[in-house]
């Protein structure tokens, strides 16, 4: 075999180009080349990076905002502003939560809840009713599904805010561990990086299998300890687009529990969303001051350090039984509970039985009687006589 001869521009040429081609790999789907298993691995090691951060804000008392600036399904809703006071304290598993809702062109929509829940029971006050409700325990799982539509608003977890594809009211139904089940859902994800407002960060980009072509994208700052910015998704089915964009602005806090450690908090976050390119609603969050570490009174988780009225009614329930209760305001404490079975619920539902002369009584016994033993004799009667042909 005759050897040829190697032309060396040629080759040069060549190696020049596998290393271009080299790094084009190594930046353009995650520094990882377009192995799914490194992808997937570094998007676990980024989110729980976030997750961790969260864990860190164990103690804590948060006052925010939440206004709709725009709302096309819901117009009323339209300048309502929703002001919250929270004392959280994950460690001990309990937190007290204070809203105030206000409308200035709807005022039904003005209303003030307090809401107090540790690991044995919740407190819950609502607006300027003479009912309370009290649950011996329950989970925050039982709460919601008893009483949804004022639990839901009052039992978000504010370390969501921010992390979720979701404005501050889709977080209603969700737990810190939903945001790690993200993940869990993708069928493809892509990691890159790329300039965002002048700043280097991480793209994260993730599709689910949702029957819908749908997609979230993550835009993390390294110098925010990889927080996200910006949340985009993008969902389309039977022609119709839905389209989703999470700005949030990040503070970093002192961490009260890790030395040098920092916790960020969303000092902003703008949620907007898209029908087919029009803009439908837009809601805006504000975090107005927080004190990390910050332990709650204890009288804050009892009825005495609810703020309520003289003679408020509570209600406490169980799986058999209900009681009532009132408030001494004099006393600063309830009267004794007072029992209400659920029989004697259902029986009080019945109608009452009319009160029937004993006379009558006797006479209607007698009829029955009679009309008995005349029904046995004509079976038999019947029996006898067909039988025996």
């Amino acid at each position: 075999m005759t050897p040829q001869l190697i032309n060396k521009e040629y080759s040069l040429k060549q190696l020049v180009l596998c290393i271009i081609f080299a790094f084009s790999l190594h930046f353009t789907n995650d520094l990882y080349g377009f192995d799914e298993e490194l992808v997937r691995e570094q998007a676990e090691k980024l989110f729980k990076e976030i997750y961790d951060n969260r864990l860190k804000l164990e103690t804590a008392k948060l006052d925010w905002i939440v206004e709709i600036k725009e709302w096309k399904g819901r117009p009323e809703q339209v300048g309502a502003t929703s002001n919250y006071t929270g004392w959280y304290d994950y460690h001990e598993n309990r937190f007290r939560v204070e809203l105030e809702q206000e409308s200035t062109t709807n005022p039904e929509l003005n209303s003030e809840n307090r809401f107090a829940f540790d690991e044995d029971r919740y407190l819950l006050f609502s607006g300027d009713d003479t009912v309370g409700k009290e649950y011996d325990g329950y989970d925050v799982q039982f709460m919601k599904s008893q009483d949804s539509s004022l639990i839901y608003p009052l039992s978000t977890d504010p370390r969501l805010v921010g992390i979720m594809p979701s404005g501050y009211y889709g977080l209603l139904s969700n737990s810190l561990e939903d945001f790690l089940k993200i993940l869990n859902k993708a069928s493809k994800i892509e990691i890159t990086e790329e300039d965002l407002d002048q700043r280097n960060v991480i793209k994260l980009t993730i599709w689910q299998d949702t029957g819908t072509d749908y997609r979230v994208t993550y835009w993390l700052a390294p110098y925010l300890d990889n927080m996200p910015i910006r949340i985009e998704t993008h969902a389309e089915r039977n022609d119709v687009i839905m389209k989703n964009e999470f700005k949030t602005q990040w503070k970093g806090y002192e961490s009260p529990t890790e030395t040098n450690g920092r916790v960020w908090l969303p000092l902003n976050l703008e949620a907007k969303k898209w029908k087919n390119d029009e803009l439908i609603k837009v809601e805006v969050f504000k975090l107005i001051d927080a004190r990390l570490g910050e332990r709650a009174d204890d009288r804050l988780f009892t009825w005495d350090g609810m703020n309520i009225k003289n003679k408020f009614v509570v209600d406490f329930i169980t799986q058999d039984s209900k009681f009532t209760k009132q408030w001494n305001n004099k006393k600063k404490e309830f009267e004794a509970w007072q029992p209400v079975f659920v029989n004697d619920l259902v029986k009080k539902t019945l109608p009452e039985p009319k009160n029937v002369p004993q006379s009558q009584s006797y006479t209607m016994l007698t009829l029955i009687i009679f009309n008995g033993i005349v029904g046995l004799v004509l079976i038999f009667w019947a029996v006898k006589r067909f039988a025996f042909k």
